[in-house]
């Protein structure tokens, strides 16, 4: 004779309670917040999309970027709940998969609760009191070239995203920066960091506005043109300036795409037309011309898939370009 409902409810029940006091640790995991669990508010899920594994630190990621691992298994590292939240939203379709991943990476981490953002208030309280006089960054100059105002930190007036030139290529830029003879140069000397800027002059002081935007666009592809100049008496809307800059110029309709996007954004660069390139040195007025049109890496291409975001005080994060972990 079938049970009855009321028999199987109070079987389940009792099964249930069984379990509990058997393998809490189980029941703990199961009831962890994942897309699944319809109970689960957007809150508590876009939270977990950003926590980071436990101890985490810049240093960490650093290392391991440096000792070869890609920045997608970096990221499945320091966002240990990613992968498993994204195929249970998934639930084996790999583009809900993907379609989760963006949409949780595109809404950045969530606002802070009340008391969460009056802590951050009084901790900025606390840094607007100590820091100096801003500094202000001329050609877009990134976190890496800071100084220092006398309190150990940097300032600028406004925020800025570049992308890295991965290495090998990077060191051959180098190699042509050095090429530039010591006499030529300028007070700035040469760039030791090889990279082109995609918006300066930005307003936001968070990089969490910043990487929506370019969680919606793709891993970029630039291609290395000659040398060419800034001269001095051309430079920062027309005013003189101390120096010519010897640059590569570089070309990438997505670079373009990444920075008409990130231009809508509020900003008070005075640079009308962007003209993407990459600064090999600074050097005297007048100096530049000789070191135009050189061909070394004409035709070299590169992809990156990540954009560095130096804030105001000087903090670079790392966004990734369109990856969903």
């Amino acid at each position: 004779m079938p049970e009855k409902p009321r028999a199987i409810q109070t079987r389940l029940a009792e099964a249930l309670a069984d379990f509990k006091r058997e393998f809490p640790p189980r029941v703990a995991e199961l009831m962890r917040p994942v897309p699944g669990n319809v109970a689960v508010s957007k809150r508590e899920r876009q939270a977990r999309w950003w926590q980071t594994e436990k101890g985490w630190t810049e240093e960490k990621e650093r290392q391991l970027l440096m000792g070869g691992m890609s920045r997608q298994d970096v990221g499945l590292l320091k966002y240990p709940h990613r992968e498993i939240d994204a195929r249970t939203a998934g639930r084996g379709d790999k583009r809900r998969e993907a379609e989760y991943a963006r949409d949780m990476t595109a809404l950045g981490p969530p606002a802070p609760e009340p008391l969460e953002q009056a802590a951050l208030d009084v901790e900025q309280a606390k840094a607007e009191g100590v820091v100096g006089v801003n500094q202000a960054s001329p050609f877009g100059l990134m976190a890496s070239q800071a100084t220092s105002n006398g309190d150990g930190q940097d300032q600028y007036d406004y925020s800025s995203t570049q992308l890295d030139i991965p290495e090998p290529l990077a060191a051959r830029v180098r190699a042509m920066s050095q090429s530039i003879p010591d006499t030529d140069l300028a007070e700035d000397g040469r760039e030791d960091q090889p990279h082109v800027t995609v918006k300066y002059g930005l307003e936001a002081d968070s990089p969490d506005v910043v990487r929506a935007i370019v969680a919606r666009h793709g891993p970029v592809t630039v291609t290395l043109g000659k040398t060419s100049l800034f001269p001095a008496n051309k430079q920062d809307g027309g005013k003189p300036g101390d120096f010519d800059v010897v640059k590569l110029d570089v070309d990438s309709p997505e670079l373009r795409a990444l920075n008409a996007a990130l231009s809508k954004l509020p900003n008070e660069d005075e640079h009308p037309t962007y003209q993407p390139h990459l600064t090999l040195a600074y050097v005297k007025p007048g100096m530049g011309e000789k070191y135009a049109g050189r061909a070394d890496l004409e035709g070299q291409q590169v992809t990156i898939d990540s954009l560095a975001f130096s804030s105001k005080d000087g903090q670079v994060t790392m966004l990734p370009l369109g990856r969903p972990y």
